[in-house]
Parts: C-alpha cells; sequence; structure tokens
C-alpha cells in the first residue's frame, strides 16, 4: 500500500509538472507578438491566439468556426481564395500580404506564413499561419513614396511626379485627340521678397501660394499641380 501511495503522489507530481508546462506553452502561444491561427480544409477557423484576436477586437467564441474570409477587406479576400486551394494543395505559402478588419473598421495590413500540417495518409488536417503586423512598414513605404514625389517645403508635386503625369496626359491627349493644355505660374519680383525679408520668408510665399493652387483648383487637377 505505501509502494502503491508513493506511486500515485509521483504520478500526481508528474501530472502537475506537465500541466505547468503546458500551461506555459499555452501562455507562450496566447501572448506571442505575433498572430497565431489554424484553418481547416474549407478554410474556417479552429484555433487562434490571443493576440490576433486582441488585433481583431473580437472574442475566441465570435471567431472559432468562422471562415476566415469575415474579417479581411474585399481585397484580400480574393487573394485568400485563389491561393488557399493551392495552399492545401502545396502545404507551404510564404509572405503573403492580407488586410484584417478589426471590429470597428480598422485595417490591419499583415504578412502570413503558414505551413499545412497533415495526416498519416497525408491529407491536409489544418493549417498553421503565422502574421506579423506590418503597419509600420506600410506607413514608411507610403512616407518614402510621398517623399519621392513630393516637394519638401510645399507639399506640391516635384519635378520627377510632373513629368510622370505629363507624359501619361499626352499619351491620353494623342490616344483620344482631347484638347491638352499647361498653365505656367510666375511669382513676381519673388528674388526681392528673399532679398528683403529673407529665404525663411520666402519658402513661406511659396507655401502660400501652394495652398492657394490647391484650394482653387478642382481637386484631381490639385493633385497634379
Amino acid at each position: 500500500m505505501r509502494r502503491t501511495q508513493k506511486d500515485f503522489e509521483s504520478t500526481r507530481s508528474d501530472l502537475h509538472d506537465v500541466e505547468v508546462e503546458r500551461d506555459k506553452v499555452q501562455d507562450l502561444y496566447d501572448h506571442a507578438p505575433c498572430g497565431y491561427h489554424s484553418l481547416d480544409q474549407t478554410g474556417h477557423i479552429i484555433e487562434i491566439n490571443q493576440t490576433e484576436l486582441d488585433w481583431l477586437g473580437r472574442t475566441r467564441a465570435e471567431v472559432i468556426g468562422h471562415h476566415f474570409t469575415e474579417f479581411v477587406s474585399n481585397t484580400s479576400r480574393e487573394v485568400f481564395l485563389s491561393n488557399f486551394p493551392k495552399f492545401v494543395s502545396q502545404g507551404s505559402i510564404q509572405n503573403i500580404e492580407f488586410e484584417l478588419i478589426a471590429r470597428r473598421g480598422r485595417v490591419i495590413p499583415v504578412l502570413i506564413n503558414a505551413t499545412a500540417i497533415r495526416g498519416a495518409n497525408g491529407d491536409y488536417v489544418m493549417s498553421r499561419s503565422t502574421m506579423f503586423d506590418i503597419t509600420e512598414r506600410k506607413t514608411m513605404e507610403r512616407e518614402l513614396k510621398l517623399l519621392a514625389r513630393t516637394d519638401v517645403l510645399t507639399g506640391m508635386s516635384n519635378r520627377r511626379e510632373f513629368y510622370d503625369i505629363a507624359e501619361k496626359e499626352i499619351a491620353r491627349h494623342r490616344r483620344f485627340d482631347t484638347p491638352l493644355s499647361v498653365m505656367l505660374l510666375d511669382i513676381d519680383h519673388f528674388k526681392a521678397v528673399n532679398d528683403q525679408f529673407g529665404h525663411a520668408a520666402g519658402d513661406e510665399v511659396l507655401r502660400q501660394l501652394g495652398m492657394i493652387c490647391k484650394s482653387v483648383l478642382r481637386a484631381h487637377a490639385a493633385n497634379r499641380c
């Protein structure tokens, strides 16, 4: 009996240790800095970690059993529907961009990598998908793109953007035989402003002129200033 009791206590201790380790693994899964989810063969969510739930602003009950496309933008829905069958067949997919839609409509750009888990017979069981929030990267890309085509001082299109737009408009003119005109503005005595009031005042004149042009021109024309 003593041996049995000792074995029982040892087994109970081992079970406790296993439960502690299990809880640690679950905590790491739920609170990882990236999102994790698993999809069945039809694209329905069967598991998801807390990080991704927090991004979506939803509870587990609101997500489990629902199709993944319910939580992405229309564009991302098309990307998913065209790529998921390939993923199920090939078993892996890398660096696919999606747009998650949070509860209040906030768009979260993410990057997904996934691997298919298969059974002993090789059939697809579920996905192991890792999701990274790339909001900062997308913001930086937009800013760099804007800087590349915008004059820093006035916020108006720079020379590179002007030439790109001019080429498109000239091509449109030639194709459809529509009227095309170019308007050139010049600031009279601008050098005198710089000489008398300084370059800072001259810069402010340019900024104000840009704001005036944008305010009086039609929206699509102002974008081409």
